[in-house]
């Protein structure tokens, strides 16, 4: 499809026997065949190769003999000079559009929301705004969650398999704070981002996808977990700092248990009910005097999920990567300045509260390690006994599913955000760049593997300097420069945009192009910056210019 050929124009060379400023008497006309109707284009060159004249251009014509003439004339319209030229000819069919694949969709048939985001639909892959943030299993599906989404779906339901069976843009405007799964029905609750200041929640049949609204609460409710049995569901509020029993068959909240830091709440398989309380896990009692059972081995956990043997299995990580010190961001992730602090893997404990082992490692940037993951928030554990996290980061998002004994199953990397965006290295078309990530491609099969991450949104300092505008400063393009890559990203009003370069399996921060602060000065050494002197960080702007009026840009080779 669309494809360039060269035409055969009889007599290509021509001569002009003329006198200076002469114009031929006739014009001169270029006979030549098509094979099928295309669009032409003919030009005239003079015996050195170089263009007199552009006769037509991209003009469609008809399959057979065909003529374009010349009048002698030059571009400029003044008659050619004596001499021998030559005209050439290409043809090419229609151009248009041949779907070969989608990157970064987690492996959605297809990738895109059809018929639209705001139906329940089988296609496309969770949140555009949102990384997964909870799970739950139910049965042989798996329904999981983001916190909002914009142009995509905040609640999803896939097979045990990763297939999806169905998604929905919101709950009363809310994402999936959380799940729960009573046996019989599955429920979610979401509040804040587009909800404002209220807390839904719903009641989802697994079988028929249908939803029931069961409770609205005004006001935030800051949901840190659900579990539901024997006809109530409870709920686990940072707000409140308590376990809220509601009763499903009066629709209205029974009783209260007080749990100080309330965090992730589950069921074992005897009924008895565990909480997390900032660093501990507890017996949660109705009275409040929890029995510790898990004091050790935690440094920040957020949720936890039990297996049919008892196994407990709790993620463990920081609360968010968002740089949002709202009253909203607290409540619905824990946004506080230790948001970088924990261990990024999911702590596996026996039933009497003994600690078992460390699932997954924390991801660093640069090349991509299955093996590691960044920031666990949901867990469940799936029909088969294999435990899914939802991992709260943006590069990448990804859903990951593990044996209880740490073997990793497979990984959902995705899906895109708003409309998409990236790029490819215009050295190797066989490399992409979206979002500080970079992407293996394989044309000839149809698909794609994660290669590096570039940008590394889990420490305040590079969150502050690099990335000060959030999303459109992450690295969307691939420059080479002399046998090297570097990476750029946009500027978020006039916040500036960070230089990469690649170095190995690694990336360092190389220059700077951004606004000028007068008196001062910015070195960039062995990748680091002296950030002391950078106008480049959030909620700054750097639209200030040097004293000549320019921009300046600060290179490293």
């Amino acid at each position: 499809m669309g494809r360039i050929i060269a035409i055969g124009i009889a007599g290509v060379l021509l001569a002009l026997p003329l006198a200076a400023g002469e114009q031929p008497a006739e014009p001169i006309a270029a006979r030549f065949t098509l094979p099928k109707d295309a669009f032409v284009t003919v030009v005239v060159d003079d015996a050195a190769g170089n263009r007199v004249r552009n006769l037509i251009a991209e003009q469609p014509m008809k399959a057979g003999e065909n003529a374009v003439v010349w009048d002698g004339l030059t571009e400029s319209g003044t008659p050619a000079s004596p001499g021998t030229y030559r005209r050439r000819g290409l043809y090419r069919d229609k151009l248009g559009l041949e779907y070969q694949f989608s990157v970064y969709e987690a492996g959605a048939i297809p990738p895109w929301f059809s018929p639209g985001v705001n139906v329940a639909t089988d296609t496309g892959w969770l949140s555009d705004h949102n990384p997964p943030w909870s799970v739950c299993a139910a049965g042989e599906k798996m329904f999981i969650g983001a916190l909002t989404s914009e142009n995509g779906q905040s609640l999803m339901a896939t097979d045990v398999d990763g297939r999806k069976l169905w998604g929905m843009w919101h709950i009363a405007a809310a994402g999936a704070s959380d799940y729960a799964y009573d046996g019989r029905m599955v429920y979610v609750g979401g509040e804040g981002q587009w909800a404002g200041a209220n807390a839904y929640f719903f009641q989802i049949d697994p079988n028929t996808f249908e939803l029931t609204q069961i409770h609205h609460n005004k006001g935030f409710v800051g949901i840190r977990g659900l579990a539901a049995r024997d006809g109530k569901l409870y709920i686990s509020s940072a707000v409140q700092e308590r376990i809220l029993v509601f009763d499903l068959a009066k629709k209205q909240v029974a009783s209260e248990i007080p749990l100080k830091r309330a965090q992730g709440i589950a069921f074992t398989p005897d009924g008895t009910l565990l909480a997390i309380t900032d660093r501990t896990v507890v017996v949660a009692s109705a009275d409040g005097n929890h029995k510790t059972l898990i004091n050790d081995h935690l440094t920040a956990p957020n949720r936890l999920a039990v297996g049919k043997d008892g196994a407990i299995f709790i993620s463990d990580s920081p609360k968010s990567w968002y740089h949002d010190t709202s009253a909203e961001a607290a409540v619905q992730y824990d946004a506080e300045p230790r948001r970088f602090e924990g261990d990024n893997q999911i702590k596996v404990f026996g039933g009497d509260g003994r600690f078992i082992r460390a699932i997954g490692k924390r991801r660093v940037p640069g090349k991509h390690d299955p093996q590691a993951m960044r920031c666990p928030i949901g867990v469940a554990v799936d029909a088969r006994g294999r435990v899914w996290t939802c991992e709260w980061d943006m590069l990448p998002k990804r859903i990951s599913v593990w044996t209880p004994e740490g073997k990793l199953v497979k990984e959902f990397i995705g899906s895109h955000k708003y409309g998409g965006s990236g790029s490819l290295d215009p050295g190797d078309k066989s490399q992409m760049i979206y979002d500080g990530m970079l992407f293996r491609l394989d044309w000839a099969k149809g698909t794609w593997k994660l290669e590096s991450t570039i940008v590394d949104i889990m420490t305040s300092e590079c969150e502050a300097k690099h990335v000060p505008g959030g999303y459109p400063n992450w690295p969307t393009k691939i420059v080479r420069y002399k046998g090297e890559q570097y990476f750029a990203g946009g500027s978020y009003y006039g916040s500036g945009s960070t230089i990469w370069k690649r170095r190995g399996d690694s990336f360092a921060a190389v220059g700077l192009v951004g606004g000028y602060q007068p008196g001062s000065a910015m070195e960039i050494n062995d990748g680091k910056i002296d950030t002391n002197d950078l106008g480049h960080r959030r909620g700054r702007s750097s639209r200030g210019r040097s004293p000549s009026g320019r921009r300046r840009a600060f290179p490293r080779r």
